[in-house]
């Protein structure tokens, strides 16, 4: 067997062993030095915050991947819901077709209220030649289907009927209920069209009222508030389902 040789000291070993050595010889005891924890933080920081820079980069990378098949995956899902949504729609009855509308426009309505106001467009846009789809864009932006709705200018119902046509049409009926409210808004709304002949100044003064739209255009002025420009915007998401 070969015997294994010792590594050669280096000097500073050497210099301590030598130390040791007296000191045992002497009779005397050499406590080993305390190493200071304090003296390797110049070392040992620099290391850490690395490494935790890392672990940061990799975390964002891989939410950064998280997130988007996330929404990859919503917007698929978003897609496949808004086609289910509109076959649907196709292949309903025209009173349960309202009512899905009626459903994607305010969520947040009852189901039986919403066949209630359903029934009464489908009715009323019937007798009126109007599509109802344009009636549920107007009831949308006046009321947002709630019946018991009043303006701050005493405006009534779901299509929100001032106070001065109660006397005008010999409105007797209260104008929250839901048929009533939506029998005369048509009406008005067609006294208007028949008047203007043009969709958007006809709801404008359906919104505003017939004397300042009148007096706006007699002076040469642009009389539309923005109300009509809303109803439309509704009414194209409307008829986009249909398509």
């Amino acid at each position: 067997m070969v015997a294994q040789q010792n590594k050669p000291l280096t000097p500073v070993q050497a210099i301590r062993k030598t130390g040791q050595d007296m000191a045992k010889a002497l009779g005397v005891e050499v406590e080993e030095p305390e190493r200071d924890w304090k003296a390797w933080l110049p070392v040992v920081l620099p290391v850490v915050y690395v490494l935790l820079m890392l672990i940061m980069i990799w975390s964002r990378y891989e939410l950064g991947k998280t997130v988007e098949a996330r929404l990859d995956s919503l917007e698929k899902s978003t897609e496949s819901r808004l086609v289910s949504l509109g076959n649907a729609v196709n292949t309903r009855t025209s009173v349960d077709a309202i009512r899905l509308k009626i459903l994607i426009l305010e969520g947040r309505i009852k189901p039986a209220l919403a066949r209630e106001i359903a029934k009464s467009v489908y009715k009323e846009a019937e007798l009126f030649h109007i599509d109802p789809n344009f009636v549920l864009a107007m009831i949308k932006v006046e009321s947002n289907f709630d019946p018991a709705a009043v303006s701050t200018v005493g405006a009534e119902g779901l299509l929100q009927v001032m106070p001065e046509w109660k006397e005008q049409l010999g409105i007797t009926e209260d104008l929250h209920d839901i048929g009533t409210g939506i029998h005369y808004g048509i009406q008005i709304y067609q006294f208007y069209d028949k008047m203007y002949k043009e969709v958007d100044v006809s709801l404008t003064a359906y919104n505003r009222g017939d004397g300042k739209v009148f007096s706006d255009l007699m002076k040469g002025r642009n009389p539309r508030n923005g109300y009509a420009k809303k109803v439309l915007k509704v009414y194209k998401a409307l008829q986009a389902i249909d398509k």
